[in-house]
């Protein structure tokens, strides 16, 4: 929201912003309410890194609640 409203008072002529998928429409009537254009630059996946020793490292596919067993370190944008 920072990005966004730094384009709109003009203190950035290009921004980026990231957001989950399912807010997209939300995000893309907020820009257009601005008048702001945008482009589609780059979609990603979550993925989940875990040593060759972890509980879940054989699985074929991890569960997003099989995960609130164990800590989480999150890497920051």
């Amino acid at each position: 929201m920072q990005t966004i409203s730094g384009l709109v008072d003009n203190r950035f002529k290009l921004g980026i912003i990231r957001y989950q998928t399912v807010y997209e429409n939300y995000f893309l009537d907020y820009l257009a309410d601005k008048g702001l254009k945008h482009e589609h630059i780059w979609e990603f996946e979550y993925l989940v890194i875990m040593s060759k020793g972890h509980p879940l490292a054989d699985a074929a596919e991890v569960l997003y609640g099989e995960l609130s067993r164990f800590i989480e370190i999150v890497q920051g944008s």
